[in-house]
């Protein structure tokens, strides 16, 4: 609709230059025929001219119309390059940010705790880790041996833990959604990327924890805890899509049950989800929300959903959610002394995640947007230790986070693998 319309106000610019010259140059037309035909006859001349001027701009609007649709096919395709260049943000300056960046997550004290230097092993964040490298793997970036010894660790270790129940990450005691599907998504990918081989014993093992997941679930998905609820006010969209990968990428997206959680969540505002159910629509959310429907494997289940959701109003709110580098979540746990945990979402790289797959899709005002942004992220990798720098978190430089550097990876590996 935009593309037709751009073409129709070109062809109206070329339309009125074309006018203005004919009347311009009419008069030396007429006496150049004048003298050509000896012929006295100006309205002889005149009609002549009108004839010809009619013909030709006849050819010429066929002429226009096949300019400006090659022009404008041209320039949709290669719009990102044009303007990627100009916010130094192009293809060979993402890929050397990535390197840099693996380098970065390679070689922290442990694989992978939330900060550099921390010997705390945490589920969710080794769960990151896994798949950037996963990502990285995927998009043409090859791992050493050092590294791929490392990701077998991480992996070993994350198996040797896995309760049918999952992971228990916060409090001591609760076995979380969060965590056990982001793990569980860890393990499918880095097997896919041939970076790990996962042993007929130990998928069983991953089979029983996926079938307590589905289990466990209602209507809406799930909450922070992997149990049953009845509460459905207290149920966490990002646990439940997170719950949803693992459970899509190990062949369950075909599921009854699958699709009536996937489609009560969609039902609420065309795809713009919040932190719950019926909460303000978060960037976080969302992105991670259209992420997952591009990943499901049941064509079935893929259709009935993309149906449902409103891919343009998703755009949108993502490119226009660009500036905002992260969302801050205050998670209620069901404890006695009623603790919250609070959980930062880097909004930003998972908007680049979901909109790698919409670039065909943006006008030149939502590339150049996509652009800036991206090449603001790239100038905050630190130059000398490779870490990417959230201005809205605050940290100790000499031991920085892990996390955001391993989102800002998954964001880059996608957009490159998307625009080869």
């Amino acid at each position: 609709m935009r593309k037709n319309l751009t073409q129709a106000v070109l062809l109206f610019v070329l339309f009125f230059l074309e006018i203005q010259l004919l009347f311009r140059f009419k008069t030396n037309l007429i006496g150049l025929i004048s003298f050509l035909g000896n012929s006295g006859e100006n309205n002889y001349d005149e009609i002549v001219i009108n004839l010809i001027g009619s013909i030709a701009f006849s050819i010429l609007q066929i002429i226009n119309l096949f300019l400006t649709n090659t022009i404008l096919n041209f320039l949709d395709r290669k719009k990102l390059k044009f303007v990627s260049r100009i916010f130094h943000c192009s293809l060979s300056q993402i890929s050397e940010s990535i390197n840099r960046m693996m380098t970065f997550i390679l070689s922290t004290d442990c694989h992978w705790g939330s900060t550099q230097h921390t010997n705390k092993i945490k589920a969710a964040n080794t769960a990151e880790g896994l798949i950037a490298c996963a990502y990285a793997q995927e998009s043409g970036h090859s791992i050493n041996q050092s590294g791929k010894d490392i990701i077998k660790k991480c992996a070993d270790n994350a198996l040797a833990v896995l309760e049918e129940e999952g992971y228990k990450i916060y409090p001591k005691d609760a076995y979380t959604v969060h965590g056990t599907g982001m793990i569980l998504f860890a393990l499918y990918k880095i097997s896919e990327a041939g970076l790990y081989e996962i042993s007929n014993q130990n998928e069983e093992k991953i089979r029983k924890s996926l079938k307590h997941l589905l289990d466990t679930a209602n209507q809406y998905g799930w909450q922070f805890e992997n149990k049953q609820f009845d509460d459905t006010q207290r149920d966490r969209n990002i646990s439940t899509l997170w719950a949803l990968r693992a459970l899509n990428a190990w062949g369950y997206s075909g599921h009854k049950k699958y699709y009536e959680i996937l489609e009560s969540i969609t039902n609420y505002n065309r795809g713009l989800l919040g932190f719950s159910c019926n909460g303000e629509a978060r960037s976080s959310v969302t992105a991670l929300l259209y992420t997952l429907v591009n990943e499901i494997q049941n064509e079935r289940t893929k259709d009935l959903i993309l149906r449902s959701i409103e891919k343009k109003q998703i755009l949108c709110f993502l490119i226009k959610s660009l500036h905002e580098e992260a969302e801050f979540e205050n998670i209620e746990i069901i404890t006695p002394n009623h603790q919250s945990l609070p959980w930062t979402h880097l909004s930003s790289c998972m908007s680049y995640e979901a909109l790698s797959t919409m670039i065909d899709d943006m006008n030149i005002f939502q590339t150049i947007v996509f652009s800036y942004n991206l090449g603001k992220m790239l100038k905050r990798v630190d130059v000398n230790h490779n870490y990417y720098n959230v201005h809205s978190m605050s940290f100790d430089h000499t031991n920085p986070f892990i996390y955001p550097t391993t989102y800002l990876l998954m964001a880059l590996c996608k957009i490159q693998k998307e625009g080869k």
